[in-house]
Order: C-alpha cells, then structure tokens, then sequence
C-alpha cells in the first residue's frame, strides 16, 4: 500500500466582493480541518489490515479533530454575519 497523498491544496479566499473576513475564516477553519480529517481517515484505512490497534487510534484522533472543529463552530463569535 502506498501512502496518502497530502498535496492538498491551501484554502483559496473568496473573491466575492459581499464576502466578510469572518466568513473567510470559517471557510478557512472548516477546509483545514475537512483536509485534516480525511488526511488521518485514508492513513487509518492504508494500516487497517497490518496495524488494526493503531488505524483504531488514528480514527479515534479524527473524530476527535472533527467534533472540535464542530464545537468551535458552534461557537464561533456571529460579528457582522
């Protein structure tokens, strides 16, 4: 098995001219932690037949990482949006 590939490209800004710096952000956070997410669920499927304990683990972190990103989504101060 090969490794996953991580040559994701970095969250591009919204050109929109009625697009606020918050939203941007968000888009930001959410694009990050989308690539994050699915960066540990491939690696985790790429070592589920030889290391099974350890692919347990690292989908553990990603859903971890996802519920996080949720709550501080949730939570997010609402400035002008």
């Amino acid at each position: 098995m090969s490794a996953p590939d991580i040559s994701m490209p970095w969250p591009i800004r919204d050109k929109r001219p009625n697009c606020t710096t918050d939203e941007q952000l968000v888009r930001i956070v959410i694009t990050t932690a989308n690539q994050a997410v699915d960066i540990l669920s491939r690696t985790a499927t790429a070592h589920e037949p030889d290391r099974p304990a350890e692919a347990g683990h690292i989908r553990q972190l990603s859903r971890a990482i996802a519920g996080m990103t949720l709550d501080a989504l949730f939570t997010w101060p609402r400035t002008g949006m």
